[in-house]
């Protein structure tokens, strides 16, 4: 599990470190990346024993507080790592584990991070010079995850509307409750983030063409960003979700039987395949 976080600011342009960093830019980058630790941490060891007692917030912040520790070489690359264990109940495990999850990040505000924390990153995008990238990385590789203010940026002033879309659940993540709504080209699709109370219909609908009503917001492109689901139903088309209970509990469920296997003799035809097909059906 990752003990150190490199982030790196370069130039768009060149890799060399010729402009240097912002103040401003460097202490927005480093906080909101001091902030998604944190809040992944905590999200995961609510995940881990979600019926525990939270610990004292100060031990918390304690255990995932980052340190800067050296600037490498090349392009400006901030060297920041966990800080020493302190006393408490609080377990370190969880903080190495959330800087493994940002480097695993995709990018966008809605992911497998928790929603505030993949929020922090994403606002980087609005803090940096257009001409400038930041790169969250270890030691091996300081350029795995990549910030750059985009073009269509997502507008943080926009409000959140009402959305009530149709199309193909794919992609359900139940772990990270987390899903795609695929509208026609199987690479189009709005991302869609659900609640515990939704798992069990996520789960049942995935891959069926759906109703999803929920909240969401546009970037200047005028696309959706994501959509926070409120609910999902089936539209009545693309094929009968599947019934886990019914399944599960079929009082007389098909069984395969050794003893009951049709054989045929050699050489076969396609009369005598016909007729095992029939027998097998009856």
């Amino acid at each position: 599990m990752a003990e150190k976080l490199f982030v790196t600011f370069a130039d768009a342009d060149s890799d060399a470190d010729k402009k240097g960093v912002g103040v401003d830019c460097l202490i927005a980058t480093l906080s909101a990346v001091q902030d998604a630790a944190r809040i992944t941490a905590n999200d995961l060891a609510a995940r881990a024993a979600p019926n525990a007692a939270k610990p004292p917030q100060d031990a918390a912040n304690a255990q995932t507080a980052l340190r800067l520790v050296a600037v490498g070489e090349g392009s400006f690359a901030a060297e920041l790592e966990l800080e020493s264990p302190s006393s408490g109940e609080y377990e370190r495990e969880y903080a190495s584990r959330a800087l493994d999850a940002l480097l695993r990040w995709d990018g966008y505000e809605d992911s497998s991070l928790p929603i505030e924390a993949a929020r922090r990153l994403h606002g980087i995008r609005r803090a940096i010079p257009m001409d400038t990238r930041v790169w969250l990385g270890d030691g091996e590789d300081r350029r795995i995850v990549e910030i750059k203010r985009a073009a269509h940026a997502d507008n943080p002033d926009s409000e959140p509307v009402s959305a009530t879309l149709y199309g193909w659940l794919k992609e359900v993540n139940w772990a990270e409750r987390t899903a795609q709504l695929h509208m026609y080209a199987d690479d189009d699709f709005i991302r869609l983030r659900f609640e515990e109370s939704l798992d069990a219909e996520m789960i049942r609908l995935a891959t069926r063409r759906v109703e999803v009503r929920g909240v969401g917001k546009f970037n200047d492109a005028g696309d959706w960003t994501s959509v926070r689901v409120d609910s999902i139903k089936w539209t009545g088309t693309g094929g009968k979700p599947f019934d886990f209970d019914a399944f599960r509990n079929n009082p007389n469920p098909k069984i395969f039987r050794s003893e009951n296997v049709i054989r045929a003799s050699e050489p076969y035809d396609v009369d005598e395949f016909m007729r095992l097909i029939k027998e097998g059906r009856g």
